[in-house]
């Protein structure tokens, strides 16, 4: 099974605070609304963790964002790193796992 990787934009961040704050939800509000506690919504905005693709599709749903937030989060192979979308180039890669080569 190949290994997956997920990919966020590095505006992601700033642009979850921007929606929730133009939408006046509250992180408690949203993480209700979307089952996630507000501290990993906080975290997320600060930009100390990533979302899923499937948070950021429930982010999205959430505060109206039309595709927006989902389309910053990208789902890919981790063994085809080197062809990624140079707007992901600086994201941080996830937990700094390394996985050994099967």
């Amino acid at each position: 099974m190949p290994r997956r990787s997920v990919l966020v934009d590095p505006a992601f961040p700033s642009r979850l605070k921007e929606l929730r704050e133009q939408r006046g939800v509250s992180l408690r509000r949203l993480g209700q609304h979307v089952h996630c506690s507000h501290g990993f919504l906080w975290d997320l905005e600060a930009g100390k963790k990533q979302p899923s693709v499937s948070v950021a599709l429930l982010l999205d749903g959430a505060l109206a964002g039309n595709g927006e937030l989902s389309a910053m989060v990208r789902e890919m192979s981790a063994d085809s790193r080197g062809h990624e979308d140079a707007r992901y180039h600086d994201a941080p890669s996830g937990l700094g796992l390394e996985f050994a080569p099967d």
